[in-house]
């Protein structure tokens, strides 16, 4: 058996409405980066990606191509700006 990780996923406001809900629980590859989450996992296009904030256990993630802890509580918002 390949080697795992968990993540939870929750996302807030338009997003969630795009999965079955709000929480997320993820078993994913172990190495898997924040960018592969969201591309190949949550399917969101590799374009609209800096259009995404995550924060991880209270910390803003800065660095897509690093790899997700295994256990990261993660939120992942879409912020809406205005004028």
């Amino acid at each position: 058996m390949k080697p795992s990780i968990t993540v939870e996923c929750e996302l807030f406001g338009a997003l969630k409405s795009a999965f079955s809900g709000r929480n997320q629980k993820l078993r994913l590859p172990a190495k898997t980066t924040y960018q592969q989450l969201l591309t190949d996992h949550l399917h969101f296009s590799a374009q609209h990606l800096r259009y995404l904030v995550i924060i991880e256990n209270e910390t803003p993630v800065k660095n897509l191509h690093q790899p997700i802890p295994d256990g990261a509580k993660l939120k992942i918002l879409l912020p809406l700006g205005g004028g």
